[in-house]
């Protein structure tokens, strides 16, 4: 998603090709959902689209672990993604695992 928050900002021209790698195959089963429930799905397709907008977007599967660059690079961009503070509202999840826990 800040992928493709980060492409949006920074592409300057049209007719260029983006092609977003994900070797999670929950990740592109729940983008081509028609009838998601997820805000973050949802979210993260509005952001696809702004971006189709201005240049092709391809989304394409990659195994994981393979040792190729591509997966390599991923879990890299991955570590430093999850390493950035959040800002903004927790997920709800959170909220519910905190609650049962509380319960416990």
């Amino acid at each position: 998603m800040a992928c493709a928050n980060s492409l949006i900002d920074t592409l300057s021209t049209e007719n260029k090709e983006v092609i977003i790698y994900s070797d999670s195959q929950a990740v592109l089963k729940a983008l081509e959902r028609k009838d998601t429930t997820s805000a973050l799905v949802r979210e993260c397709i509005n952001t696809f689209n702004s971006l189709a907008e201005r240049t092709k977007v391809s989304i394409a599967w990659v195994p994981g672990r393979q040792g190729n660059g591509c997966t390599e690079k991923a879990d890299e961009l991955g570590r430093m993604g999850a390493s950035i503070q959040f800002y903004g509202p927790e997920p709800y999840l959170i909220h519910i695992t905190s609650q049962k826990t509380a319960a416990i």
